[in-house]
C-alpha cells in the first residue's frame, strides 16, 4: 500500500472508532382520551431498549382538552420535570420510539413535574405502577397511556392500549461519522483508481 493510501485508511479508522451516536429527536403527537401530549423527546442516540439515562431532554405539552401544562426537560428554559422508567418496554430505532404496552414486567415511562404533583404523562404496561389506584372513572386503569395537566391525583385522560405502540417518530439523518466514512471511502476508491496501471 502506498503512503498516501495508508494515511487515508488510517484517518478512516480513527474516525470510525472515535465517532459517537448523535442525539435523536422523536416528535410526539398523541391523542389521549379528549386530550393530547404534543412535543418532543430527545435521546442520546441509543438504539434498542432505553432507560431514563438515555433520555436527554423533552418538551411535552399535556392537555385534557381545556387545561394544558408544559413538562420541560433539563435543557429547556424553565426546567420543571423529571423522567423515570422501569422494565424493558421502551425501545428505539433511528426512526421510532416505541412502548410495549403488552408486557407485564412492571414497565412504565413517566414524565412528571419536579414537585411530584399531578402534572404528568405516563405510559404503563399491566403492572399499574403509574396510577394505582385509578380514579373510578377509569376503572382498574389497564395498560395504556394517561396524562394530567392539573395538580390532582390520577390520570385526567386515559387510553387503554395492549400492544407495542409507536409514541414518537424521527426523521433521523445520517450521523456525522457515517458521512465522514462515506466521503473517506470515496476518496480511497479514487486514489486506488489512479494507481491502476493503464
Amino acid at each position: 500500500m502506498n503512503k498516501s493510501l495508508f494515511t487515508a485508511a488510517t484517518i478512516v479508522f480513527v474516525f470510525a472508532n472515535t465517532g459517537s451516536a448523535a442525539d435523536i429527536t422523536y416528535n410526539v403527537d398523541q391523542t389521549i382520551g379528549a386530550g393530547s401530549v404534543i412535543g418532543f423527546i430527545d435521546t442520546d442516540g441509543t438504539l434498542g431498549t432505553l432507560g431514563s439515562g438515555d433520555i436527554a431532554d423533552w418538551n411535552l405539552e399535556v392537555s385534557d382538552g381545556s387545561t394544558s401544562f408544559d413538562l420541560l426537560g433539563p435543557f429547556e428554559a424553565g426546567w420543571n420535570s423529571s423522567v423515570s422508567t422501569n422494565g424493558s418496554n421502551l425501545s428505539a430505532t433511528a426512526l421510532q420510539l416505541t412502548f410495549d404496552f403488552s408486557a407485564d414486567d412492571f414497565g412504565y415511562l413517566l414524565f412528571q413535574d419536579l414537585n411530584q404533583g399531578g402534572q404528568f404523562y405516563c405510559a404503563q404496561d399491566g403492572s399499574l405502577l403509574c396510577y394505582n389506584p385509578c380514579p373510578p372513572a377509569y376503572g382498574a386503569c389497564p395498560a395504556g397511556e394517561g396524562l394530567n395537566p392539573i395538580n390532582n391525583d390520577g390520570p385526567d385522560q386515559y387510553n387503554s392500549i395492549d400492544t407495542p405502540t409507536v409514541i414518537g417518530t424521527s426523521s433521523a439523518a445520517p450521523e456525522p461519522t457515517t458521512l465522514v466514512l462515506m466521503i473517506a471511502g470515496l476518496g480511497l476508491s479514487l486514489m486506488a483508481k489512479r494507481k491502476v496501471p493503464e
